[in-house]
């Protein structure tokens, strides 16, 4: 086996403040962030083992980071794939065409098909930050995946959710850390319930 990719939190900070955050504890313990050198040392270490690495820029929202492009950059100078985890609300005219130069595909949270069930859990107005987002990498021919946090709230969502993305779409459970473990009785799946909401 070799190592086929990196996870890079970029920050601890995030715009959001969503109530199941599993990378919240990392944001109150304040953990210490690296410095773009540190993350490109970091690029450079795992290519000696692999020259065909992806490299996923995770936070936090990694769009607060100011390495986060420049690091993206540096991956994609060395023909690595670059993906980024994003909620998207912070994509907008000013910036997406250095980021769309940056990343290979973004994976963006999305946990309604509307912007009440969206917003439930994000945030007031988020939703359409991010739907907006997604039309505005769309333009640029980007690979975009959409990631939904499936609870107890929004199960009954996925048929609408899989109508709105297709193929788009993945899922994944709330994982009881940081903010989620707060929560997970109200709002996580049991794995039947969840092996359900799959089937």
């Amino acid at each position: 086996y070799s190592l086929s990719g990196i996870y890079m939190n970029m920050t601890q900070k995030c715009n959001l403040s969503c109530p199941y955050c599993f990378a919240a504890t990392r944001q109150e313990h304040g953990a210490m962030q690296l410095s773009t050198d540190e993350y490109i040392g970091i690029i450079n270490q795992a290519m000696l083992i692999n020259k065909d690495l992806s490299v996923i820029c995770t936070g936090g929202e990694p769009l607060l980071s100011p390495s986060t492009v420049p690091v993206a950059k540096y991956a994609k100078k060395y023909g690595l794939f670059t993906k980024i985890l994003t909620n998207a609300t912070l994509i907008n005219e000013q910036n997406v065409e250095q980021l769309v130069e940056s990343f290979d595909e973004f994976k963006i949270s999305i946990d309604g098909s509307n912007a009440t069930k969206h917003d439930y859990y994000r945030g007031s107005g988020s939703y359409d930050k991010t739907i907006h987002a997604i039309e505005l990498l769309k333009k640029y021919k980007k690979q975009v995946t959409i990631a939904m946090v499936v609870t107890k709230e929004n199960i009954s969502d996925i048929d609408a959710m899989c109508k709105n993305w297709g193929s788009m779409l993945t899922l994944q459970p709330l994982f009881p850390l940081g903010r989620g473990k707060n929560k997970e009785e109200e709002l996580a799946l049991t794995g039947r319930e969840y092996f359900n909401a799959l089937a």
